[in-house]
Formats: C-alpha cells, structure tokens, sequence
C-alpha cells in the first residue's frame, strides 16, 4: 500500500477483542495518547520517516500486550494478535 502523505504505519486488529494502542520512544517516554482499535479495526498510525527506536504497544482489558518494534519503521504492516490467555 503506498503511502499517501506523512508516514504512517497501517495497524490491523487481528485479535477477537479491542485493543489501546500508544507508542514508546527509545528514550523511555511513552505517549500519552492512545487509539482504541476494535477487532478487525484498519488503522493509520503515524511513524516517523525513517526508521526509529521505538515501540508501538497494544493492550487488551486483561492486561495481555503485545509490541510491534523496535525499530518503528514508515509504511510498514502491523498485525496485532495478542497471546493467548
């Protein structure tokens, strides 16, 4: 999928339940905002132009988390599937 703009990274809720998403940095800030993405849910996060040290985290409600990074690279798939209880 081409990208059309600023760099994005395309999320997709592959996991039965909805999921908060938020990005880590590489400096060990994390960002206050989260997007919530529903099961089977598209999304487009945004993701710097190059490849960075960061990590985007996903977390259900039961606390199960999954990570895609690091690095965090522009106009990249991520498939979000959490662990299994």
């Amino acid at each position: 999928m081409p990208a059309e703009g600023p760099s994005v990274i395309i999320a997709i809720n592959d996991s039965p339940v909805s999921v908060w998403v938020w990005r880590e940095y590489g400096t060990g800030t994390a960002d206050r905002r989260s997007t919530r993405i529903w099961p089977g849910e598209i999304v487009r996060l945004p993701a710097p132009s190059s490849c960075a040290p960061d990590t985007y985290l996903a977390q259900a409600g039961d606390g199960r988390t999954v990570g895609n990074g690091p690095p965090i690279c522009p106009n990249a798939t991520w498939r979000i599937t959490l662990p299994t209880a």
